[in-house]
């Protein structure tokens, strides 16, 4: 749900160095209780997305394995999905699960919520090779089938967690991937998809006429449906992409103006509209604007250089002055709309704002030598400072204009989250990192999702490997959190300034 933020608040610049002040510190009981804790089992668990009602309520899902320590819940399939409802002081209002896909796996990666407080998710469900229908159970009777391999799906339950309905979104013939990236919710219950997809796929299941859309190999699509599921416009983009994952990501939201932002990767050539964009290399990004009434194409830009240049699920979003800022990875150097961003290895993040009209305003990069990092999710504060999150490895900088890295304690290609708030020009204010000490590209450590608040606090979730990551940036505290088997969920809130939040 987007947030129209009606408090100010005074945003304080500070240093993220360690505190030369000899003033005595006061210990962590006299501060509160932190909001940082795990999801944990023998198996993997890994939160996925994350965001906030106008209560600034929060809430996350997470797919996982087995059973949850310390809850009755386990899973019924190969692998599920978790979801949860906190109160700003991250109290557990409820929570829920669903999934059981015999051999199969059922994962959420988008969750949004409107004004009534219903919320919406979205992902993909089934089992890669299997030729017959695998059913998804979502709660209350309600149930989706996959036609073959894995589906896209949709799901809504009401303030009190009860599934409303879900369905799948899956292509009519031969065993393909669908997946569902990215979700985002009006304030009354209309609300946009966008994903992937192969072959014919129809977009309105709970309609009363079917509406397909067919692309030749690997595409991406937009739909838009109502509070009842129905499908009110649905658009397809012949993307050319070779995967469903890194270049099948998309990532969408909508202004207060009646525009609607899609921002993916294309090969080749791709046409939107009647615009005609042309990838300077491997793999480019493209940012469309579509009309929220019938999906009409307005506009698109393309960015990108020689190299594979991505953006990530759900990692564009549009600030409420109406404009789309995203993030995501890039190799090589890249044209980001007449600025030109060099990376130092295979993958350095970039954080890219635009006009309303799409074109760029500023374009940063995270430069890294060992590479590999990603940006994956972007959001706002009252002021329109911008909080971006993912992970990196080995020493990256964050001060696009400047100086100011960070080194992960992962090593041998694992690596830590970032969390980094930007002004709303692109100047650096700080940056942190959460991570283990661990070794092995095995054991890389995400941070998948990120809202932010009305009082300017971010909430973020994501997944990490080993003992004792520490999640209190704070240099004189520490709140550490363990892994119990493979990969754990983690869910952490932090203030405006970088700063655990304590209840």
């Amino acid at each position: 749900m987007k947030l129209n933020f009606a408090i100010p608040m005074l945003l304080c610049l500070f240093a993220c160095s360690k505190s030369t002040d000899e003033t005595p510190l006061p210990t962590p009981s006299s501060l509160g209780t932190p909001v940082a804790f795990s999801l944990s089992n023998a198996g993997q668990a890994y939160g996925k997305g994350v965001c906030v009602d106008k209560q600034d309520n929060f809430y996350y899902t997470s797919l996982f394995q087995g059973t949850l320590s310390g809850k009755s819940i386990a899973a019924t399939g190969g692998v599920d999905n978790y979801f949860a409802k906190h109160d700003k002081n991250g109290a557990l209002l409820w929570e829920r699960s669903f999934g059981g896909v015999v051999g199969g796996i059922t994962v959420a990666h988008g969750i949004d919520t409107d004004d009534a407080g219903n919320v919406y998710l979205a992902g993909y469900f089934g089992a890669e090779t299997a030729t017959d229908g695998r059913t998804a159970s979502f709660g209350g009777g309600k149930t989706a089938t996959s036609r073959s391999g894995y589906d896209a799906f949709v799901a809504k339950y009401d303030a009190s967690g009860t599934a409303q309905w879900a369905f799948g979104l899956g292509n009519t013939a031969g065993v393909t991937e669908e997946r569902a990236w990215d979700l985002v919710a009006e304030p009354g219950g209309n609300f946009y998809v966008s994903g992937a997809f192969s072959g014919t796929v129809n977009f309105n299941p709970l309609g009363s006429a079917a509406r397909s859309l067919s692309v030749p190999g690997i595409g991406h699509f937009l739909a838009k449906y109502n509070a009842e599921g129905q499908n009110l416009w649905a658009v397809r983009v012949e993307a050319n992409v070779t995967n469903v994952f890194n270049e099948g990501y998309t990532t969408v939201d909508f202004d207060a103006n009646g525009t609607v932002f899609l921002a993916g990767v294309y090969r080749n050539s791709v046409t939107i509209g009647t615009t005609t964009l042309t990838s300077a290399g491997q793999a480019d990004i493209f940012l469309a604007r579509y009309a929220a009434t019938d999906g009409s194409a307005q506009t698109v830009k393309s960015f990108g250089g020689p190299g594979q240049d991505v953006v990530s699920p759900g990692a564009m979003r549009v600030s409420k002055s109406g404009e789309p800022h995203l993030t995501g990875r890039f190799a090589g150097t890249a044209n980001f709309g007449g600025t030109s961003l060099s990376s130092q290895s295979p993958g350095n993040v970039f954080l890219l704002a635009c006009t309303p009209a799409g074109a760029t305003k500023w374009a940063i990069s995270m430069s890294s030598a060992t590479g590999l990092d990603g940006g994956h999710r972007v959001d706002f504060d009252p002021q329109g400072n911008v909080f971006v999150a993912g992970w990196f490895r080995g020493t990256t900088n964050f001060n696009g204009r400047g100086t100011a890295p960070l080194t992960a304690n992962g090593t041998a290609d694992a690596g830590d989250v970032f969390l980094a708030k930007y002004s709303a020009t692109g100047d650096y204010l700080w940056a942190k990192s959460i991570g283990a000490v661990v070794s092995g590209a095995d054991n890389l450590a995400i941070c998948a999702g990120l809202a932010a608040d009305s009082q300017g606090n971010t909430v973020i979730t994501g997944k990490f490997y080993g003992q004792n990551a520490d999640f209190d940036p704070a240099p004189e505290r520490q709140v550490l959190l363990s892994s119990g088997g493979q990969d754990d969920c983690f869910l952490a809130k932090y203030t405006g300034l970088g700063e655990l939040f304590r209840k």
